[in-house]
């Protein structure tokens, strides 16, 4: 799992920290504030948190 953020979220901090606090593990990128590309690659607008999860790994999480 990848778990795309900018460093000053505070709902991406919250995302962060479930993921701690249940054990899950998670790739964490921070993008820069400016770096639009990705979100709207992921998403089509540029918003944080985002998660991106493979059908199997979702699978583990229910």
């Amino acid at each position: 799992m990848r778990l795309y953020t900018y460093e000053h979220c505070p709902y991406c901090v919250r995302a962060r920290m479930i993921f701690g606090l249940k054990n899950i593990p998670v790739d964490v990128i921070v993008l820069a504030n400016h770096h639009e590309d990705t979100p709207m690659q992921l998403v089509g607008r540029k918003v944080v948190p985002i998660l991106c999860v493979k059908p199997l790994q979702a699978q583990k999480l229910l």
